[in-house]
């Protein structure tokens, strides 16, 4: 399909929109032969990454002069400034302290940015100092080639992005590693991911095949989209890019809508032919495949999940592993893209290296258990991170383990990977922050009782689903549960097209449930409105 025909099928779109999309599918055309022309060994990728790890400080050092210190509009230059930092002050600390020194003492210094004040949902405040960002202030602006996307805005407007090729070609030595120390080059690939507008699946594909690792089959999600006419273009948008790939590169499969039952006779199949399978999934969508398999009789002793998307927790990984499967994880989230792949000697079910190659990760806290700080260091990466929170908390160590990811230099570990400050399910985040005021004060004031009747709960059943559950205390009596349920959906959906979409992921999950019971209180005794429980219970 011409750039030309791709325009007209915009439709209804602005002018500047459809410009816009056809020079971006353009650029992408034109950018893949190069994409695809070179493949690194598996010693090369090893070599690659432990270059690229020695000389990281210095590395990030040429980054912060040129897109911190050089744009005297960068939010973090303020950041840096109010605390006293000049470069030479950075360049002299990171050669002589240590990257990850440098960037904890600069988080208890106040250069950092909490992912509300990232979002531009609450304003920068330091020293006395007030200021406000929005995401579209880290964004490359160099044009560069790569998967459009778009995302919510800190006004509720999608923001216009791209996951660019440069990133994606970055990430692959990872890859390569990862996928020789879990034994994967040799097996049937398939995936488990939307289409666009969620942008994992395509990236995965394009990833994948420049390994050389073609997945046999793309099992797709049905995803919302606010009208016809936007399901159609996202529709003929993943189809466009299908075909860059098939003429430029060696190609991968068209979505397919279908069910677990297809899925598991697509392994079947595999395994009659004496292959093992690999299914990239989100963890819950793996869930559901081994307890389909499960409840129809089916064996997964050939077959290795790679969980994305939520956490891995101990119960969704004895389900997968009941089903007789095996699994592995990496850690991503929309701000940085790929930040960890899978131990190859885990201790822990979540266990992932950072790629210390392409980004780092400091404490915010002394505590064991502290919310993460993010920096990016490579200058292919598509946002620019100093100290960005992401919501997350997690343990950090750097305990040898002894695997090939080590080997390249990767010895940053994180484990325990949860949130205190998004519920996350079907692969999808939402902001706590954003719902407590509705919980403690709107569904009393609807529905009746007080702020301590109500809370919102994010918890993993007997299933290991996640779910949100909306918890009433029985001594309100009579409530329309039904009602109060579908004023939560309502909630969680206004605002923005990104989160109605997610409502609506989360609805067709049956993600979202109503419970009669008393909320439950804090280790100091205070009932909160949201809980956000670091580990799965049933």
């Amino acid at each position: 399909m011409s750039a030309i025909s791709f325009f007209g099928l915009l439709g209804g779109a602005s002018f500047a929109r459809k410009r816009a999309a056809a020079a971006g599918f353009y650029r992408l055309g034109r950018a893949l032969p190069a994409f695809y022309s070179t493949r690194p060994t598996l010693q090369e990728a090893k070599e690659e990454i432990r270059r690229a790890v020695e000389r990281r400080g210095e590395t990030f050092l040429a980054v912060a002069l040129e897109r911190i210190y050089g744009d005297p509009t960068s939010p973090y230059l303020r950041l840096l400034r109010l605390a006293g930092c000049e470069f030479a002050d950075l360049a002299h600390s990171v050669r002589e302290a240590g990257l990850e020194p440098t960037l904890e003492r600069l988080a208890a210094e106040g250069v950092y940015l909490t992912i509300a004040e990232y979002r531009g949902n609450a304003d920068v405040v330091r020293g006395g100092i007030s200021f406000r960002v929005t995401p579209e202030s880290f964004q490359r602006r160099d044009g560069a080639p790569g998967i459009l996307i778009q995302t919510s805005g800190s006004t509720g407007q999608p923001i216009g992005a791209t996951a660019s090729l440069a990133r994606l070609d970055f990430s692959v030595r990872a890859l390569i590693v990862f996928f020789a120390t879990q034994g994967l080059f040799d097996a049937s690939h398939a995936l488990v991911d939307a289409v666009l507008p969620g942008s994992g699946g395509t990236c995965c594909m394009f990833i994948y095949t420049k390994i050389g690792v073609v997945p046999k089959r793309w099992f797709a999600r049905t995803v919302p989209n606010k009208s016809g006419a936007g399901a159609l273009y996202h529709r003929l948008t993943t189809e466009l890019i299908v075909r860059l790939a098939r003429r430029y590169g060696p190609g991968f499969p068209a979505p397919e809508f279908v069910g677990s039952t297809v899925i598991l006779d697509w392994i079947s199949q595999e395994r009659a032919a004496g292959r093992r399978c690999c299914i990239t999934a989100s963890s819950s969508n793996a869930v559901r495949i081994a307890s389909q398999a499960g409840r129809a009789g089916v064996r997964l002793d050939a077959v290795t999940f790679v969980a994305t998307g939520e956490p891995l927790t101990e119960a969704k990984r004895e389900i997968i592993e009941a089903a007789g499967a095996t699994v592995t994880c990496r850690y991503a989230f929309a701000e940085l893209g790929m930040a960890g792949y899978g131990c190859g000697h885990r201790r822990f079910t979540d266990e992932v290296h950072v790629l210390q190659n392409f980004a780092t990760v400091v404490p915010r806290s002394t505590a064991p258990y502290s919310p993460l700080l993010f920096t990016t260091i490579d200058p292919c990466a598509d946002r620019l991170l100093l100290n960005v929170a992401n919501g997350d908390c997690g343990i950090i160590d750097r305990s040898p383990c002894g695997c090939a990811l080590e080997a390249c230099g990767l010895g940053l570990h994180l484990h325990e990977i949860r949130s205190r400050e998004k519920f996350t399910a079907e692969g999808m985040n939402y902001f706590w922050a954003d719902v407590a005021e509705f919980v403690e004060k709107i569904l009393p004031e609807e529905f009746g009782g007080a702020s301590s009747d109500y809370q919102l709960a994010e918890e993993e059943d007997a299933a290991a689903e996640t779910r949100l559950v909306l918890r009433i205390h029985p001594r309100l009596g009579a409530v329309d549960e039904g009602a109060a349920l579908a004023r939560v959906r309502s909630e969680l959906g206004r605002g923005s097209w990104g989160n109605e979409f997610q409502a609506r992921i989360w609805d067709s999950a049956g993600t979202l449930r109503v419970r009669r019971e008393a909320p439950a209180a804090s280790a100091l005794g205070k009932i909160l409105p949201i809980e956000v429980r670091k580990k799965g219970s049933a």
